[in-house]
């Protein structure tokens, strides 16, 4: 897709995690964290909110890394909420969070 004229990435997303690539960054898997069930609330928005958040980082020219574990990171919190609204986390809070997971 990159030869194909697309200009930065490219990123194909499932529950269990996302691969992306760039022009700069080989391709690489990031896993989503684990979510037990009983945690789900709903599911509405939750690609939405994967793909801002993957949006906030291309934009802020942040590593596709970074890029996707902030995209999982919102789609997490999304999930745990029962519409596409409440989930909705501060970058500090999703940061932290983050933060915790790399430890």
């Amino acid at each position: 897709m990159l030869d194909a004229g697309v200009r930065q990435r490219v990123v194909i997303h499932c529950p269990e995690g996302a691969w992306g690539v760039s022009r700069t960054e080989a391709g690489r898997w990031v896993p989503s964290w684990r979510l037990p069930p009983e945690e789900i609330i709903g599911s509405v928005g939750a690609g939405d909110a994967f793909c801002a958040g993957l949006l906030y980082g291309s934009h802020e020219r942040w590593p596709l890394t970074a890029s996707l574990q902030l995209a999982h990171a919102c789609a997490r919190a999304s999930l745990q909420a029962a519409n596409a609204i409440d989930g909705a986390k501060t970058l500090p809070e999703l940061q932290a969070f983050i933060q915790l997971q790399n430890v």
